[in-house]
């Protein structure tokens, strides 16, 4: 014997499985848009803050007006901070055409992905 009451021990077991119990296993992934600067202007930075797991890596894309399907920028990939704050910023082209272009975000983290999609107003 340990000199530990069985009681205590089973106590303490019964505890740990209890706090173990509601802990979740696998947390899920997400990105949130906290801020966003739109509309920007022509010819100014826009800035553009998500939330996910902290250590994150994120990456950001802007896609065609006209063909969501092509990237016509693609911003330098961020590590999240320990809140799991990313900051995006990028200088809009003066000759960018005014409207609405499609944003996306993707995070990775702990073997899981997600994304957040957004529309950014130039003027």
């Amino acid at each position: 014997m340990t000199g530990i009451p069985l009681t205590i021990t089973r106590s303490l077991a019964v505890l740990a499985l209890i706090a173990l119990a509601g802990t979740p296993a696998a947390a899920a992934l997400a990105v949130n848009v906290v801020s966003v600067t739109t509309p920007v202007v022509r010819g100014t930075e826009g800035h553009l803050v998500v939330r996910t797991m902290p250590h994150a890596q994120c990456g950001a894309s802007v896609q065609s007006q006209t063909d969501p399907g092509r990237t016509i920028a693609s911003l330098p990939p961020q590590t999240a901070d320990l809140a799991g704050l990313v900051t995006f910023s990028v200088k809009v082209p003066v000759i960018a055409k005014p409207g609405a272009y499609p944003v996306t975000v993707s995070c990775q983290g702990a073997g899981r992905a997600a994304a957040a999609r957004l529309f950014v107003t130039v003027r």
